[in-house]
This record gives structure tokens, C-alpha cells and sequence, in this order.
């Protein structure tokens, strides 16, 4: 490696065979993770520059080094690696291929990408089959927004396969592509832990190399774990820290996955405002356009911040669309959204059948901080059977019912009130009018006069809610290290998001937007 690096000096971009090495060193550096975009992009940029000024040179070597630059200005995901690649593929004689123009068109920056342009993408992806491997390669880079596995089972496999396979062959960059799968299906199966981990790593990978990509898919690890913790506020935080609220970024594909976690944090925490400003940009942006998953994304997000005249109509759409079942997760979590908007506006039928198929599918796939939240919401609607003998003076609202119980396994108000988006003194309320209901004077007889079909079952999910990760659930059993615990946390903000841990590293930073 370092003779290529020295046969690259500018003295020597005098012929092609000098350009073929600075491709060789470009794709050393950019695969093993050697070095850093920046020199990566610096080194092959002059060749290309070079290489487009002399008439010798060999056109297959210049379209490969702007493929590859294409590929390297992917990672950095800046507008000043974009800008130079693009002047240089408008010097490209006597015409630039239709792959090269598809992939300098829609990979890096879909959603500013013109709808014809997509189409003819979409066009090209689907006569693969006959095509030429390296065409294969390069239409395959260009639709990297069209190709999401929905299939949990095999993503899992597949992504310990390729990586694997990246490690045994020194492609460090690849490698950490397939750590963000793994890490996303850890934080969505609610091993919070393991996906920080992950998160860690590719952030330390990425930060010292600028690779700003990556640095967004480690945004997306912690956006996904904070909401299966139930921290909406750190979820909203981290998520806007790279897709500012009503905002879809240049050069950041990975914000268009981002899209449902985001307006769910956003929702879950107060910000409707800011939820509906990002389901206005998506809608400007036509994402549905962009990839066969987007439709349903974007509907579903559309359903969530809909009216109540207008929401089941939304939720009903979103789940026609064709194809919905190829990502079963999309799916259940907006029949979770139906099902508790039709709780609290009283169609406990309806929210029970949403509820139900949301829970089979979440716990199909292992999603278990989503099923956890299905199976409460399935409670609270039967709350109208477990009280059926009971007179009306005596029954408990859906709102009093959830109260009463997260404050029977100990929860404060401040933290009744955060996880059900209340104010303190509100919840305070509600207790002041639940227990004349139940017969008792005091807090501590809630535990024994709740009316509950399974009682031990769900006050041992609730128990588990308390704490914001396997370890500290494990902590809390053995009622030892308390701090670990959300009261605690909640008067220590620094060991909100990084419990257990040194601190975080410096980037990406999570700030709240301006």
C-alpha cells in the first residue's frame, strides 16, 4: 500500500497507468478503512482530473475511478465531495453511461432526485437479470433506497454472512454497513444494550475517518433503542440531531428510514407540531415515489398525525397499499397507532382487532418493547369487561384505569405523567378521584384493589418498564444500585442516554435543534 500511495504523488498523474494506481489505492483506502474519506476523495479526484485532460487515457479507466468517486462521496455524504465529482462527469467524452448518469442522479440524495429519473432507475433495476455483473454492481448501488429486506429472519442471517465475509477479506467500511443491521434488529427486539454497543462501534469507526453515513445509521441505532426503552424525548433528540424536524437533508438517504421513528418520538413526546411539519416535508419531497417501502412509511406517518375525522380513513389506506406484508414491522406499528387512537376515542372492538394483529406480528418478530406496549394497550380496552359488575360510580375511565395502575407498581407522578404525556398535577388528580373508587385512602393499597384479569403478569411488565435496560432490569430485581433505576436518572441527566457506560463519544453530538 504504500508504494501505491507513493506512485500516486501529482508528479506522477502524467499517464494512465498512474490513474489505474490512484483507482487502486482509492478503493484500498475507502474498503479497509485504512484511511479517510477526505483521502480517498483527494487522491482519486486529481487522477480523474488529470485523466480527463489528456486524450490517451483510457475511457474504462476514468468511468471506474467516477464510479468510484461516486461510491466514496456516498459515505461522506457532504455537498463538497459532490459538487467537484459532478463537474467532472460533465467532462466525461463522448457521453456518460446511463448507469454512471442513474447513479450520480439517485444514489446519496433520492428525495431531490427528479421523478423521471426514478422511474428510468426503476426501469434499469428491473432488467438486471440479463445485464452484465458490473452493471449489476452499479444500477444495484444507485437504488440503494429500493433494496430493504422486510424478511427479519433473514436479514439476521444474511447480515452475520456478510460480515463475516467483510472481515475475512479486510473491508472494514462494508463491515460496518452489516453492524447497522444487526444492531437495528437488536434495538427492535428490545436489547437496547447490545445496539448502543453496536452504535459505539460505528460511531468510533466513522468519526475519525468523516464518513458522515455512518455516523447517521449510528443516529438511527440510538433513535430505534431510546424508543424501545420508552425514553421518547432522547429518541426525538437523537433522531433531529441529523433530520431536523420538517426537514429532509441532502445527501442523507438513511433520514428517509428514519421517517417513522421520528414521528412517532415526536408524537410520543409532546410535539405534534413537529411531527406534522415532517409529515408536510415528506409529502412536498413525494417520497412514496423513491422506493417501494416509502409508501407505506409515509402513509403511516400521515395516519399518525391525521385528525380524528380523518385518522381511521388514513390508517385503513396505509394498510392497503400492496405489498405491506414484505415489511411486517411497518405494519404492526401502525395498527399499534390505530389501535390506541380507537381506544381513547371509545371503539374498543375496532382497537382491540388493530391491537391484536399488531401484537401477533410484534411478537412474531421478536419486537418486544412494541408488544409490550400492545399487550398494555389490550388491557386498558378490556378494562370495560373487568368492570362489568361494578356500578358506574365505581368504574374507572381508560385514563384513571392506566394511572392507577402504572402508580400501583410504584411510578411517580413526575413519570406517570412523562410516560403518559400528562402534567404531575394532573395525574395527581386523577388518583384523587380514583381512590374513593376502589375503596382505599392511601397509595400503597392500589397494588391489592386494582382490578386486573392477570395481575402478577402485568405488574411484572410494569415493574420492567421502570428501568431503561436489561442491565439495569436485572439491577432492579435484586433491589440493589437504584440510581440505575428512572427515578434516579431523572435528577442525573448524564446517565440518561449512556447508563453504565464512559461518555459518549463527541460525535454525533445530540443537541436540540434550533
Amino acid at each position: 500500500m504504500p508504494r501505491l500511495l507513493e506512485s500516486c504523488r501529482p508528479t506522477h498523474y502524467a499517464d494512465a497507468t498512474s490513474s489505474t494506481t490512484a483507482l487502486a489505492a482509492a478503493h484500498h483506502l475507502l474498503l479497509s478503512g485504512v484511511g479517510d474519506v477526505d483521502s480517498a476523495y483527494r487522491l482519486l479526484i486529481k487522477a480523474v482530473d488529470t485523466g480527463l485532460s489528456r486524450v490517451d487515457t483510457p475511457h474504462d479507466v476514468l468511468e471506474e475511478g467516477l464510479y468510484t468517486l461516486a461510491r466514496i462521496s456516498f459515505f461522506g455524504a457532504r455537498a463538497e465531495l459532490r459538487e467537484p465529482l459532478e463537474r467532472a462527469v460533465t467532462r466525461l467524452t463522448p457521453r456518460v453511461p446511463e448507469s454512471l448518469a442513474l447513479l450520480m442522479s439517485c444514489l446519496g440524495d433520492p428525495v431531490h432526485t427528479s421523478l423521471p429519473d426514478l422511474r428510468r432507475l426503476g426501469d434499469a433495476v428491473g432488467g438486471l437479470a440479463a445485464a452484465d455483473p458490473v452493471e449489476v454492481i452499479r444500477n444495484g448501488m444507485a437504488d440503494q433506497c429500493g433494496c430493504e429486506s422486510g424478511e427479519r429472519v433473514q436479514l439476521a442471517h444474511l447480515s452475520e454472512e456478510g460480515l463475516r465475509l467483510s472481515r475475512r477479506h479486510g473491508h472494514h467500511l462494508l463491515a460496518q454497513t452489516f453492524l447497522h443491521h444487526q444492531a437495528l434488529l437488536a434495538a427492535t427486539r428490545g436489547d437496547t444494550d447490545r445496539a448502543e454497543e453496536l452504535a459505539d462501534e460505528i460511531t468510533r469507526f466513522a468519526a475519525s475517518r468523516r464518513i458522515q453515513l455512518l455516523l447517521t445509521l449510528a443516529a438511527e441505532i440510538r433513535t430505534r433503542a431510546a424508543l424501545g426503552r420508552g425514553e421518547y424525548e432522547a429518541a426525538f433528540l437523537q433522531g433531529t440531531s441529523v433530520s431536523p424536524a420538517g426537514v429532509l437533508p441532502h445527501f442523507q438517504t438513511p433520514t428517509l428510514w428514519l421517517i417513522p421513528d421520528l414521528v412517532e418520538s415526536a408524537l410520543l413526546s409532546g410535539r405534534r407540531a413537529e411531527a406534522e411539519a415532517h409529515v408536510a416535508a415528506q409529502r412536498r419531497a413525494q417520497v412514496p415515489a423513491i422506493s417501494d417501502r416509502l409508501p407505506l412509511v409515509t402513509h403511516g406517518a400521515a395516519a399518525m398525525t391525521a385528525d380524528d375525522a380523518r385518522f381511521v380513513a388514513q390508517f385503513e389506506r396505509a394498510l392497503a397499499l400492496p405489498g405491506a406484508d414484505t415489511w411486517p414491522f411497518d405494519p404492526a406499528r401502525i395498527r399499534l397507532f390505530c389501535g390506541e387512537r380507537l381506544r381513547r376515542a371509545n371503539a374498543m372492538q375496532t382497537a382491540r382487532e388493530q391491537l391484536k394483529a399488531a401484537l401477533t406480528a410484534f411478537t412474531q418478530l421478536g419486537a418486544s418493547p412494541w408488544a409490550d406496549r400492545a399487550r398494555s394497550e389490550l388491557q386498558a380496552s378490556d378494562l370495560a369487561a373487568v368492570q362489568a359488575g361494578a356500578s358506574p360510580g365505581t368504574r374507572l375511565s381508560p385514563q384513571q384505569y392506566e394511572i392507577a395502575r402504572l402508580a400501583a407498581v410504584g411510578m411517580t407522578n413526575k413519570h406517570i405523567g412523562q410516560r403518559l404525556h400528562l402534567s404531575p398535577r394532573t395525574v395527581g388528580s386523577h388518583l384523587y378521584q380514583v381512590f374513593p373508587k376502589l375503596g382505599i385512602t392511601s397509595r400503597a393499597a392500589l397494588r391489592s384493589a386494582m382490578p386486573c384479569k392477570s395481575p402478577g403478569k402485568q405488574r411484572t411488565q410494569d415493574r420492567r418498564a421502570l428501568c431503561l435496560s436489561s442491565r439495569d432490569r436485572r439491577l432492579a430485581r435484586d433491589g440493589t444500585e437504584r440510581q440505575n433505576c428512572v427515578e434516579y436518572r431523572a435528577t442525573n441527566p448524564a446517565l440518561v442516554t449512556w447508563p453504565g457506560r464512559e461518555a459518549p463519544p463527541a460525535v454525533p453530538s445530540v443537541v436540540r435543534p434550533a
